[in-house]
């Protein structure tokens, strides 16, 4: 394995570590489901992500989906009862 992999993997681990911390750390300032509900807006940060930093295409019907998708996202975080 080469020294750049290793350096790769040791960052994804040191990322992934830091987001389970984050999303443990939600927990005591955000209800459980509606934590689970931002956390699945994962792919639309990760499409954008890839567009910007890799390059790759975004093609328009992918867009629309995703603009939907954060839509009804945020519509059912902002719309949720406290109870």
């Amino acid at each position: 394995m080469s020294q750049e992999t290793k350096k790769l993997l040791l960052l994804r681990a040191a990322l992934g570590f830091g987001a389970t911390l984050m999303i443990n750390a939600a927990l005591s300032f955000v209800p459980f489901s509606l934590l689970v509900i931002i956390y699945q807006t994962s792919p639309f940060w990760t499409s954008l992500l890839s567009y910007k930093i890799n390059g790759e295409p975004l093609y328009m019907v992918e867009v629309f989906g995703m603009l939907f998708c954060f839509a009804a996202v945020c519509t059912v975080t902002m719309c949720e009862d406290d109870k």
